[in-house]
Formats: C-alpha cells, sequence, structure tokens
C-alpha cells in the first residue's frame, strides 16, 4: 500500500482527504474509473492494517451497479488486490451497512450494491443499519 496524493486537490473525490492509502500496483486510470462507479466517488480506500494478522479495512460508497448489475472492471480490479493484499486470508468480506431492502430501493434508482458473483472468494453481509 502507499499514501497517495492523487485526490491533493480534492480533485477525485471532494469528501475524501487529500492523502488516500491505495494499492501501489495499480494504475492511476483504474483508480479514477473506479471512483466514477461509486456514489460521491467514493472509491474502496485503506482507513486501517492490523499490524498483527494484515487484515485490511476499507471504506466506500455504494456501486453505481443498478438493477441490471452494471459492472466495472476497475473496480473489481482495486476491491480484488485489496484481498490479495490481506496477509492471512484469502476470503474477502463487504459489509454493506444498510438494510437489504435499503440496497434494492437503491438499485431500482441506478445506485446499488457489490455483487458476489464479480469477485473471488467474497461474502456480502447486510448490516441492517437503518439511517
Amino acid at each position: 500500500m502507499i499514501n497517495t496524493e492523487i485526490n491533493k486537490e480534492y480533485q477525485l473525490c471532494a469528501t475524501y482527504p487529500k492523502v488516500l492509502v491505495l494499492p501501489r500496483t495499480l494504475d492511476v486510470d483504474i483508480i479514477k474509473k473506479s471512483a466514477l462507479h461509486r456514489s460521491r466517488a467514493r472509491l474502496p480506500v485503506v482507513v486501517y492494517r492490523s499490524a498483527i494478522t494484515g487484515a485490511i479495512l476499507a471504506r466506500c460508497s455504494q456501486p453505481h451497479s443498478g438493477m441490471r448489475g452494471k459492472r466495472c472492471i476497475e473496480d473489481e480490479l482495486l476491491i480484488d488486490t485489496y484481498r490479495l493484499n490481506s496477509l492471512n486470508t484469502t476470503w474477502l468480506y463487504l459489509m454493506d451497512a444498510r438494510p437489504y431492502k435499503a440496497a434494492i430501493g437503491n438499485a431500482m434508482m441506478g445506485k446499488g450494491y457489490e455483487s458476489t458473483l464479480h469477485y473471488t472468494q467474497t461474502q456480502l453481509e447486510f448490516l441492517n443499519i437503518d439511517n
């Protein structure tokens, strides 16, 4: 992982800090396309990495997948890179804070949620936290 200044002028994501922690192996174009696929350009960025287990915690907003399950290969690559960089596990756990019904409703409006069909060794959990 590397701290990057891709957002130093807040041009990529106005609601994220100037410095983002992202995989050093990914091209800037991949990162930008991932941001375009997410609400308010809140792409998946590392917010914590355990010194003990190497597990990574990344945050992001919902993808623009809609009811038809629109994909973004660059976003999938970014997320899979996090899975591969977690030292002690080969599994990726996607936690969606919303209730499942809210995610479905958002999908009807062009937003959505991750589909585990598009990721290797992933599990999606809805945490059912209301607004």
